[in-house]
């Protein structure tokens, strides 16, 4: 495919979805350049998997993309490759396993009451407008508050943190679409709006950290939260691949990591579940009756287990059905050729892109039959076994999501506790608004619901196999 340059980067800015959904009418690789170099665009998954397994000798994270990112959150295990990404990784990985997540579901549980008592408040009946967005951001945030640092900030403070994510977010959303990507030092359109949102968040983390090292027995102690994780590795020279550590300035930039990455896609998620449980109440449910029979009716007071979390199918089928049809990172993600390579057939020469999409994978018919419809059970124990590489909500290979254990425990907690305690339902004439890009997949308009919180008298009815 030729004639693509600056219209097709125009094309992607207007209508990401659609411009993907075009290429892939081509076939399953279409060739095109852009701002000067050949593009490959893969839409199948042997070719996808194979460029997100390929090692970093052969293909590179796009450098103008790492660019973009580092100018929102500094260098950290998303923006960084080679060995000061490998060491980052190492070094954060014990944080994310799930022995370590499992420390945290009292904290993510306090987090989502605290959510959900605001949403609606005890004794309150009749119905109350939900907006799924606002709700799955504010509890999205304060898990991850919490998690970090072992306790929320106050309102104002959250609400500030979460503005500043949501500029630095959409701030970069902008710029993958310019022709040029400036450098840090470079004056360019919203920098100084930019810098001031990254400073707000690098100076409420640095309060932390400086509160933390002021405590005398911090390296006395087994790590706590994830703050004290790091700090925990940290190395008061400054870092190098040999030292195995991390420098203060890399926790810094990897708490900014954890907000943006570990808050919004979350949210995006949760938001979008939300929806398809509204416009599917058979499912919700379903799913209602699936965690009051396997969590028990005392669950959200005692101290919580992960075993029950891994007996919740349906509920999980939900949520991953939900991460086919609305992905929080769609693609495209892009990868540098260092070297003329072969792959599957696909002759790839030096210096050239190669393009993933993980939306058109997720809406292929070919792998998913009847593929814009929410159908739970392909994701159930016993249905037919999805290609490899045609369903990547979290990724694959070397960069796989780090944290994709600590979403699903997070957005299993989330979405039973909202299942115990309410009922929704789209509002009169409502449907799901379209999605667009901001980063992550978000609806294009507001989801407006109707919830009713769900009385104890109902809890026990759904508790005893009645709907």
């Amino acid at each position: 495919m030729s004639g693509f340059g600056l219209p097709l980067m125009r094309d992607f800015a207007r209508d990401t979805l659609g411009t993907l959904s075009r290429l892939a009418r081509a076939g399953d690789a279409v060739h095109a350049r852009v701002l000067g170099r050949r593009v490959h665009f893969l839409f199948h998954p042997t070719l996808v998997r194979a460029v997100l397994m390929e090692d970093e000798k052969g293909l590179f994270k796009e450098p103008r993309q790492l660019r973009v990112f580092e100018l929102g959150q500094g260098r950290n295990v998303l923006t960084t490759v080679g060995e000061g990404w490998k060491r980052q990784r190492q070094l954060l990985a014990p944080a994310f396993l799930p022995r370590q997540v499992a420390r945290t579901l009292d904290l993510m549980r306090q987090a989502a009451l605290d959510a959900q008592d605001a949403l609606v408040p005890s004794g309150h009946a009749g119905v109350v407008r939900f907006d799924p967005a606002a709700y799955a951001s504010r509890v999205t945030m304060d898990v991850m508050l919490r998690v970090l640092f072992s306790q929320p900030l106050p309102a104002d403070e959250t609400a500030e943190v979460t503005a500043s994510v949501r500029h630095l977010v959409t701030s970069g959303q902008r710029m993958l679409m310019w022709p040029v990507v400036p450098a840090q030092w470079m004056p360019f359109p919203g920098r100084a709006a930019l810098m001031r949102h990254r400073n707000l968040l690098t100076r409420r983390v640095r309060e932390h950290i400086q509160a933390r090292r002021a405590d005398p027995g911090r390296r006395d102690r087994d790590a706590g939260d994830l703050l004290d994780m790091m700090l925990l590795a940290e190395d008061d020279t400054p870092a190098s691949p040999e030292q195995g550590r991390l420098g203060g300035r890399e926790i810094e930039d990897n708490c900014l990591a954890l907000f943006l990455a570990g808050h919004d896609t979350s949210a995006a998620a949760l938001t979008w579940w939300s929806g398809f449980m509204a416009l599917h109440p058979e499912d919700a449910d379903r799913a209602r009756r699936e965690v009051a029979d396997v969590m028990g009716a005392d669950w959200q007071r005692r101290p919580l287990d992960p075993a029950p979390f891994a007996n919740l199918p349906f509920l999980e089928a939900t949520l991953k059905e939900t991460m086919r049809l609305r992905p929080p990172a769609v693609g495209p993600f892009n990868r540098h050729a260092m070297a003329d390579m072969r792959l599957h057939g696909l002759d790839i020469r030096r210096g050239e892109i190669v393009s993933g999409s993980i939306w058109q994978l997720h809406h292929d018919a070919r792998w998913f039959p009847e593929p814009e419809r929410f159908r739970p059970e392909r994701f159930l124990p016993g249905a037919p076994d999805v290609p490899r590489g045609a369903y990547l909500p979290f990724g694959a290979g070397r960069h796989v999501c780090l944290g994709q254990h600590f979403a699903m425990m997070e957005m299993k907690l989330v979405a039973a506790l909202l299942l115990s305690r309410a009922r929704w339902a789209l509002e009169p004439g409502a449907d799901l608004p379209e999605p667009r890009v901001d980063v992550t997949l978000k609806p294009a308009a507001p989801l407006r619901l109707a919830l009713t919180a769900v009385s104890d008298d109902d809890r026990s009815a759904v508790s005893g196999g009645g709907t």
